[in-house]
């Protein structure tokens, strides 16, 4: 078991992009409308995560 200190946790936000198969225009916000609506700050970090096994677990352990 690890402890947590859940205040210190980042806000995360997922992102389909549009040419993903599983993307709806009428459920979910495109990659574009997220990046007008969060900007590119000294605060805000985009990752773009590979829809694979293995992107998922780069994913994973960079964010260790």
């Amino acid at each position: 078991m690890m402890l947590i200190d859940w205040d210190n946790a980042p806000n995360l936000r997922c992102v389909l992009d549009h040419n993903h198969a599983d993307f709806d225009w009428s459920a979910h916000e495109s990659v574009r409308d997220a990046e007008h609506k969060y900007g590119h700050g000294k605060n805000v970090i985009w990752h773009k995560v590979a829809d694979s096994r293995e992107g998922w677990a780069k994913a994973l352990e960079f964010g260790r």
